[in-house]
């Protein structure tokens, strides 16, 4: 056991926690929390809610003119049901818009 664990931290030491590394996880992690890359993302949230609202919207009026209403009514529900995730998505308050350390 104890050859185990001087073999992992040896690993860790020489492939994970070097210098090069860790600079590129900070420098990734900084831009996956970048305001624009939050705006980028939210954006595209916003189209896909605005797109699902509108053919549950779609569907909804083809059921009150008499459509097929199974079909209407399940196609309805798997829109509403990619509907709730969207909008739980965009009521998270967004991350501190502050920059991480840069300028």
């Amino acid at each position: 056991m104890d050859l185990l664990d001087a073999e992992v931290l040896a690993t860790l030491q020489h492939d994970i926690l070097r210098p090069s590394v860790i600079e590129q996880a900070i420098a990734l992690a900084l831009k996956e929390l970048s305001p624009r890359r939050q705006d980028v993302a939210r954006e595209a949230i916003e189209r896909e809610l605005a797109l699902v609202r509108a053919e549950c919207d779609r569907l909804a009026e083809g059921i009150c003119r008499g459509g097929p209403l199974g079909v209407l009514l399940e196609r309805l529900t798997r829109r509403q049901a990619r509907r709730v995730p969207l909008e739980r998505q965009l009521r998270r308050p967004s991350r501190d818009r502050g920059s991480y350390g840069r300028p």
